[in-house]
C-alpha cells in the first residue's frame, strides 16, 4: 500500500505541476495577447493624433497662404497708386490746388566761383 500511496502521491503532484505549468503557459500567453493589444491601440492612438497635428498644420498654412495672398494683392494697388500720385499729369494737377505759379526767370547758383570774402 505505501508503493500504491507513492505512486498516487507522485502521480498527483505530476498533475498539480502540470495544472500550474498549464496555467502559467495560459496566463503567459493572455499577458502577450493582452501587451499586443495595448501595443496595437496606443499605435493608433498615436497614428490619429499625427494626422490630427498634419490637418492642424494644413489648414494653418492654407490660412497663412491667403492672407499672403492677400497682402500680396494689396501691396500690388498700394505700388499702383504711388505710380498714379507721382505721375506728371497728378502732378499738374496738384500744381493748381496749391496755387504754385511757374518760375518766370530761373537763376541758377554756380558752386565753381572762386572768390571769397577775406579779412
Amino acid at each position: 500500500m505505501t508503493r500504491y500511496s507513492t505512486s498516487m502521491k507522485s502521480k498527483m503532484a505530476k498533475n498539480q505541476s502540470r495544472k500550474q505549468i498549464s496555467l502559467f503557459k495560459l496566463f503567459k500567453s493572455k499577458l502577450i495577447g493582452a501587451l499586443i493589444v495595448v501595443v496595437v491601440l496606443a499605435s493608433a492612438l498615436l497614428y490619429l493624433f499625427e494626422i490630427n497635428n498634419m490637418a492642424v498644420t494644413g489648414y494653418q498654412i492654407r490660412e497663412l497662404e491667403k492672407q499672403v495672398a492677400a497682402v500680396k494683392a494689396e501691396n500690388e494697388h498700394l505700388e499702383l497708386k504711388t505710380v498714379e500720385l507721382q505721375s506728371m499729369k497728378h502732378l499738374r494737377e496738384r500744381v493748381g490746388e496749391y496755387n504754385f505759379v511757374e518760375a518766370a526767370q530761373i537763376n541758377y547758383v554756380s558752386w565753381h566761383d572762386t572768390s571769397f570774402v577775406q579779412r
